[in-house]
């Protein structure tokens, strides 16, 4: 989100979360499209700011598939 070469001013941190929540949106969104997945399958994110991050990892070097995404 940031560069070295940026300035991290008061104002650019305070619409870092509104940035985050709407690049996590993107990327979700278009990772389903590319699987196949339907916008409403899990996981689900919006582009409201949550209060608690709805966000999980994985650490691999395997390419992810959509039985990552099954429950």
């Amino acid at each position: 989100m940031f560069h070295g070469a940026n300035h991290l001013s008061i104002k650019a941190t305070k619409e870092l979360p509104k940035l985050t929540v709407a690049l996590r949106y993107a990327a979700l969104r278009s990772l389903k499209e590319a699987l196949g997945m339907l916008e409403n399958d899990f996981p689900i994110v919006t582009t409201e700011v949550p209060s608690i991050s709805p966000c999980i990892s994985m650490k691999g070097t395997r390419e992810i598939t959509e039985q990552d995404f099954e429950t």
